[in-house]
């Protein structure tokens, strides 16, 4: 349990929810838990299955530290976009590559921070397009060093998927029926 999560708790918000891959015993979540006396819930599982846990939708939501971990980063903004009811708050690791195009720099390895769980370092405009075409509006908030944080909130449309491949599926014409109503 990060100090987002504990700091969420103690605003008083009727219910918090911590969703990661992490054991909860080994990362040490439940033993804060246990010290601050915390009545976040802890649930096990991935964000690109995020719609199979059933927990609905939130007010807010954060999304900090993990997009550039994320071997396909889009779905996960795509699950992202069924859990978000209001506000969606992003901390993302982010390169300073050529800044008028959308780049996200793959790394098959270690190359980043020699840690090979990072796969991926969108530029800024890559994390603003990528949430724009799930279906958020999206502003940077703050940039520092290789860190930035953006807010997103529901748009309402799925334009951006007029047109394609994926626009064509049964699963993405159910929700574009359901956001025109």
């Amino acid at each position: 349990m990060g100090p987002s999560v504990s700091s969420v708790n103690a605003v008083g918000a009727s219910e918090v929810i911590a969703f990661s891959l992490e054991d909860p015993e080994t990362s040490g979540f439940n033993r804060l838990k246990s010290v601050l006396g915390s009545k976040v819930r802890y649930v096990t599982g991935s964000v690109y299955n995020l719609q199979d846990y059933n927990l609905g939708q939130f007010d807010v939501v954060l999304f900090l530290g993990v997009l550039y971990h994320l071997r396909y980063p889009l779905l996960a903004i795509d699950r992202l976009r069924d859990a978000c009811r209001c506000e969606l708050f992003i901390e993302t690791h982010i390169i300073d590559e050529l800044v008028e195009h959308p780049i996200w720099r793959f790394y098959p390895g270690a190359e980043l921070a020699g840690d090979s769980s990072n796969w991926f370092g969108p530029n800024i405009l890559a994390v603003i397009t990528a949430f724009q075409t799930a279906g958020f509006d999206i502003c940077l908030l703050d940039k520092w060093g290789t860190r930035a944080s953006f807010k997103a909130t529901p748009s309402g449309s799925l334009a951006a998927f007029d047109n394609t491949y994926e626009g064509q599926s049964y699963e993405l014409q159910s929700k574009l029926n359901l956001l025109k109503r």
